[in-house]
């Protein structure tokens, strides 16, 4: 850039002004023209945003902070600077999202859910969204969902529309994910300063399906709750995004599962039980070994079982079809695919402890051991007569049980139930070691008859 004397440039007033501010000093002059951003000429501000976005789309598909420095060459703080960034301008608001899926005007939004979601144990990371509104039109209605939340990625919404289209086939009312008007079942917007994933379903009058229950505890249209998920899982539908409760997923969200474990059995629980009773430490570190064990050998055995894929919603936000049979669960964010036999497992213990307040107890209740028992084999019968077992998923079945009894059904009981006295905890325990060393169920009599 070349020099030049500002008195032979500047008229003599403007320079004796200038003098009294800058005299001596070296001054640039930009050009009146505007700035262009930095980066824009030589693309690489381009090629920043559009890592950025990739970034941001694995982070929310379940990658961790520390998986994505090591793959970008990032500090973790930077990426942390990425991924939890608000952008700006980009909100939109809830009349504009709709006008994604038509341009006619509502009659009627109502918000039906709106809830945090959490989708980080980091301490740094925002809650998530998911806000669930109803829209009514002259002549249908519409549920449209806004999530920023781990288990509803666009890849898990597109994946659950084709699986929903292939239970329609096989002869299920299940409402149908809509298109966008560019014919997307999803799309990427800016609401509430987040970037979030929005997808529209047909609308249908939700049914309680778990309100009422027989005198064997069993819910209205319980057999055909299970004949679903039967025929659900025989489809082997593809996918590659998870359920949200898959236990030994190695690069999802859910590989972190194994530390949620390990904080779990050896870490909250264990705090709070020997911080009460050290007597019972023995006890306790020989149940977190089995424990322990039984994951083990799950783990080497996970990748030959089969899979498909399934609706993750069992809180009874399900609909019955116009001839009273039971259409299919609603939910899509937090299904995925799973292997077959722990989506059995899974839903056999939410269908055999509907009603009962603390698992725990059964210790001293026989009646309410054997109700549970009893309804957890009936619903394996179920699926006996509509799903042909693999050897390996009968060999497995035990072992997916027990990992779900302690991981599971008993995780959200076993703390308030050690804040009882000693002698109860202790029978707790003696009974929790037995059925972590055997078949209480009986599988194999059940599934190869």
């Amino acid at each position: 850039m070349k020099y030049e004397n500002a008195k032979d440039v500047l008229p003599n007033d403007l320079f004796s002004e200038l003098q009294k501010y800058a005299a001596g000093k070296l001054l640039y002059v930009p050009s009146p023209c505007a700035r262009r951003p930095w980066g824009i000429g030589t693309g690489y501000r381009r090629q920043l945003d559009e890592r950025n976005d990739e970034i941001r789309t694995k982070f929310a598909g379940g990658a961790s902070i520390d998986s994505l420095a090591d793959a970008y060459f990032l500090t973790p703080e930077t990426v942390k600077k990425i991924v939890y960034r608000k952008k700006e301008n980009v909100s939109m608001e809830i009349k504009e999202i709709l006008q994604l899926y038509t341009n006619e005007k509502p009659v009627k939004i109502e918000t039906g859910t709106e809830k945090p979601a959490y989708r980080s144990t980091d301490t740094d990371a925002p809650t998530g969204l998911f806000l669930e509104l109803l829209v009514e039109y002259p002549d249908r209605k519409m549920t449209v969902s806004v999530c920023d939340y781990v288990f509803a990625t666009p890849e898990r919404v597109k994946q659950s529309a084709s699986a929903i289209e292939a239970l329609r086939r096989e002869g299920y009312a299940c409402p149908r994910i809509l298109n966008t008007l560019r014919g997307e079942p999803c799309a990427k917007v800016g609401f509430k300063d987040r970037v979030c994933t929005v997808f529209a379903q047909e609308y249908v009058e939700e049914t309680d399906l778990f309100a009422a229950a027989t005198g064997d505890g069993f819910p209205p249209l319980f057999d055909d709750i299970l004949f679903a998920a039967a025929k659900t899982a025989s489809l082997r539908l593809a996918g590659e995004e998870p359920s949200a409760y898959a236990l030994f997923e190695p690069v999802t969200a859910c590989a972190g599962f194994e530390d949620y474990v390990a904080e779990y059995v050896y870490g909250d629980l264990k705090n709070e039980i020997l911080g009460r009773y050290p007597a019972l430490a023995e006890r306790y570190e020989r149940i977190a070994y089995l424990f322990s064990e039984n994951r083990r050998t799950l783990c080497r055995a996970w990748g030959r079982l089969p899979t498909s894929l399934f609706h993750g919603n069992f809180s009874g936000a399900a609909y019955v079809d116009a001839d009273g049979r039971f259409g299919g669960f609603r939910g899509v964010s937090e299904g995925g695919r799973e292997t077959c036999i722990q989506h059995f497992v899974r839903l056999a213990f939410f269908l055999s402890s509907l009603g009962v307040e603390n698992g725990c107890d059964e210790v001293f209740d026989a009646e309410q051991r054997e109700r549970r028992l009893r309804a957890f084999r009936h619903c394996f019968k179920v699926f006996a007569e509509h799903y042909a077992f693999t050897d390996d998923e009968i060999r497995i079945a035990p072992l997916v049980y027990r990992d779900l009894l302690f991981g599971a059904y008993y995780y959200w009981s076993v703390t308030d139930f050690a804040r009882g006295d000693k002698t109860r905890l202790a029978a707790f325990f003696d009974y929790l070691e037995k059925q972590l060393q055997t078949d209480e169920i009986g599988f194999a009599s059940i599934l190869n008859p």
